[in-house]
């Protein structure tokens, strides 16, 4: 294959998925920081500042309306609303990048 967008911006990179449209790219890096990407284009749509440490896991619901996000070493499992850009946890800082 070729490579469509190079997604620039964030540290190591040990989890991503794409929502289950397949429009939306999360990407949880190892500073504890969550980006959304549109597929289509490669750009930067939203930045979640979510936790102390390594995003381990990522994962979108069925209808794509929630992204969980998870550090193994912080412990913490946070769940975002996505339609409404909500974190579902009242420790959460997030906003536009």
């Amino acid at each position: 294959g070729t490579v469509k967008h190079v997604l620039k911006g964030q540290a190591q990179v040990p989890s991503v998925v794409f929502d289950p449209d397949g429009q939306t790219l999360a990407s949880g890096d190892v500073g504890g920081i969550v980006r959304l990407w549109d597929a289509a284009t490669g750009e930067l749509r939203y930045t979640l500042a979510t936790h102390w440490s390594s995003v381990n896991s990522l994962a979108f619901s069925p209808d794509g309306r929630t992204l969980a996000s998870v550090s193994g070493w912080d412990g913490t499992g946070l769940l975002w609303h996505l339609r409404r850009w909500h974190c579902l946890d009242d420790n959460c800082i997030y906003g536009r990048p």
